[in-house]
């Protein structure tokens, strides 16, 4: 399996006294493992999915090799609001959906809120899609006081023959 940097969140999602790994794995696919390693669910649902490179490796030393440009996973936020816990994920939709796995154009994207309860995650809620692609998300606010706010930074990136256009969209979160 592929390194992956972004895509990597600790959590007892059981209410176990237990803390599980979720992880994106390279299919960009919600996995989640126990404590001890063992994979307890695999999504069927498509998440993450960035259109940037990121360089990883070791440089410098001779035995070691130089590590090659890999896709984000996608950033993976825990939230609280109120009693309640939730797991923020970025869903970036490819052209070509899953017909065309190897190609890497993100033509919209929305953000997924999934709530955790004790039988593992249920999604909550899921933001209208935009062009382009997820680029970074943020929660503000503070969860007593019922008003936070979520923040997504959409990027359209440009063409031959026109500009990429970045945008930030600010969504209540009502509980």
């Amino acid at each position: 399996m592929k390194f992956i940097l972004y895509g990597l969140t600790q959590t007892d999602i059981n209410f176990d006294k237990h803390i599980e790994t979720i992880i994106l794995d390279k299919d960009y696919h919600l996995r989640v493992y126990s404590a001890d390693g063992v994979l307890l669910v695999r999504s069927d649902e498509y998440y993450g999915h960035d259109p940037r490179l990121i360089d990883i490796g070791v440089k410098g030393f001779d035995l070691t090799p130089q590590g090659e440009p890999v896709h984000y996973r996608g950033r993976l936020l825990l939230a609280r609001n109120g009693k309640k816990r939730f797991l923020l994920v970025p869903r970036n939709h490819r052209l070509g959906g899953a017909l065309l796995s190897g190609m890497v154009v993100v033509n919209s994207g929305s953000l997924v809120i999934l709530g955790i309860n004790k039988e593992g995650f249920a999604k909550v809620y899921e933001t209208k899609r935009q062009k382009g692609y997820i680029a970074a998300y943020q929660i503000t606010g503070a969860p007593k006081t019922g008003n936070r706010k979520i923040h997504v930074a959409i990027v359209q990136p440009g063409s031959f023959l026109e500009k990429g256009k970045s945008a930030i969209f600010t969504y209540d979160w009502v509980s």
